[in-house]
């Protein structure tokens, strides 16, 4: 597994991926390791993206989910 060192990090940005860890339970690094996960997987291509979530956002406007049903997950779902 490859290692590097991030130099001039400001001192908010640190401070906010220290609150984020400790949100999620997970270390400074293991934190920013998955931040720099999510945002590799970012589309390059952004304009494609927005088409598609544009679809997307089409296709469930019809179809709202019942409120119930989005309280129920979301207790189901807190640790």
């Amino acid at each position: 597994m490859a290692t590097f060192t991030l130099r001039n990090v400001p001192d908010e940005l640190v401070a906010r991926l220290k609150l984020r860890a400790r949100q999620h339970r997970r270390s400074l690094n293991s934190e920013a390791i998955l931040c720099l996960e999510q945002e590799a997987k970012a589309p390059a291509d952004l304009e494609a993206w927005l088409e598609r979530v544009d679809a997307l956002r089409a296709q469930v406007r019809g179809n709202p989910i019942p409120v119930d049903d989005l309280v129920t997950a979301v207790v189901r779902d807190r640790p």
